[in-house]
């Protein structure tokens, strides 16, 4: 792999996992694979490294040598111990209000009874002291009338996600693994 394959990847994807590996008789590359961890550092050959494995997360891998019946190489062991940044996140729960059925009517007429009158009374000309009271009491009665619910939030659901995007994505996704090409191309074209 050449070295501008791999800046290119970098470049295209700065937060992906890039992996390199295999049997490097003839390569030298820590000197061009900055950034890059090699995980092999036991013999694979004999006394020799030949098999290599580079990514550019430190910590991804521990690696251990077995040995395979009377082959020249060694098996090389690779356990993962690298968490995702979405893993590490802790999954949040977020109020979420429910503008359903007749809860927009239901607030107007709230507002519409409201006698707004009295409130320039109580503050005179403070403005700011106005703004933030009719703010609160709008924001109350609000809080009156919408009905809420918890929802959990996970660190890769992006916030525009709602319910009916993500039950397209499932159709879409039965679509596909039902190998309904015509179903699966209009999901495309939509």
């Amino acid at each position: 792999m050449r070295d501008s394959t791999v800046a290119r990847l970098q470049t295209d994807h700065p937060g992906g996992f890039l992996t390199i590996n295999g049997d490097f008789n003839h390569a030298k590359l820590p000197k061009t694979m900055t950034g890059f961890t090699q995980y092999v550092k036991f013999r694979t050959r004999e006394n020799m490294i030949l098999d290599m494995m580079y990514a550019n997360v430190k910590e991804a891998y521990s690696s251990s040598a077995l040995p395979l019946g009377t082959s020249d190489h060694n098996l090389i062991r690779l356990v993962p111990t690298y968490k995702p940044v979405v893993r590490c996140q802790p999954v949040t729960t977020r109020t979420v209000q429910l503008w359903l059925g007749e809860v927009e009517e239901r607030l107007q007429n709230c507002l519409q009874i409201t006698n707004w009158d009295l409130f320039p009374e109580d503050f005179g000309q403070d403005v700011e002291g106005l703004a933030d009271c009719i703010t609160l009491y709008i924001r109350t009665c609000e809080e009156s009338i919408v009905p809420t619910k918890k929802v959990c939030c996970f660190p890769n659901n992006k916030p525009w996600i709602n319910k009916n995007i993500k039950a397209l994505l499932n159709r879409k996704k039965r679509t596909f693994m039902a190998k309904d090409r015509e179903g699966y191309s209009q999901f495309r074209r939509s």
